[in-house]
């Protein structure tokens, strides 16, 4: 990944490696879906449209018997994820100042 991280923190690469290996340490070892990023445009919050793009992929996961992992950088968003089933693991400070949320879904029997 570290072509794409070279775009998208061509100035920031060695902060943005070192959250990596932050969060690489706590991320799960078994297989799962990671969703590393999902949003939505501050104007669009709050409307719903969060759950809409998750809904689907969570259904994916249901089926096959996967379970979904993910960082909840907010406590909002963290809300958000345990309304979708996720469940909250320990803050981690990817960098000083920076704290997100492991969170971890089971699949659900359909």
């Amino acid at each position: 990944m570290l072509p794409r991280y070279l775009r998208l923190f061509p100035r920031e690469i060695v902060k943005a490696s070192r959250a990596m290996n932050v969060l690489a340490r706590v991320h799960p070892k078994e297989p799962h879906w990671y969703l590393m990023a999902v949003g939505v445009v501050p104007e669009a919050q709050g409307q719903g449209r969060g759950s809409a793009l998750l809904e689907p992929v969570l259904e994916r996961c249901d089926e096959e018997r996967v379970p979904a992992y993910l960082e909840a950088s907010t406590a909002d968003n963290a809300r958000l994820y345990e309304r979708l089933g996720f469940e909250p693991g320990e803050e981690v400070e990817a960098l000083p100042g920076v704290r997100v949320r492991p969170m971890w879904r089971p699949p659900r029997e359909r």
